[in-house]
C-alpha cells in the first residue's frame, strides 16, 4: 500500500514513509529497499534533512551487515554530513531573521 501510495503520488513524504516503513519493520532484510525509497525521496526534495539522515543510518546498517559495500560507510558519513549542514544553515538564517 505504502509503495503504491508513493508511485502514485511522487512526494517525498510518501517516499520517505515508505523508506522508513522497510528499514523499521523489514530492517536489514530490505534494507536496499528502504534505501531505493529514501533515495526517490531525494530526487523530488534534495534538501529533505530526515530523508538524507535516514538513508544515513541504512547505509550504516547495511555496512554492519553481509551484504556491506565498501561504500557504504563513507555514504553514511556524507549524508549525516550534509545534514548537518542544513540544520546549520537554518540556524544562520534564524537569527539573521532577528
Amino acid at each position: 500500500a505504502l509503495r503504491k501510495r508513493a508511485e502514485k503520488s511522487r512526494s517525498s513524504e510518501a517516499w520517505r514513509e515508505l523508506g522508513d516503513a522497510l528499514a523499521l519493520w523489514e530492517g536489514e532484510t530490505n534494507i536496499d529497499e528502504a534505501i531505493n525509497a529514501y533515495k526517490q525521496a531525494l530526487k523530488i526534495k534534495p534538501q529533505d534533512g530526515d530523508a538524507q539522515f535516514r538513508l544515513g543510518v541504512c547505509y550504516h546498517i547495511r555496512h554492519d551487515s553481509k551484504r556491506r559495500v565498501s561504500s557504504d560507510f563513507q555514504k553514511a558519513v556524507n549524508h549525516w554530513t550534509f545534514v548537518r549542514a542544513i540544520y546549520l544553515l537554518h540556524l544562520i538564517f534564524t537569527v539573521i531573521e532577528y
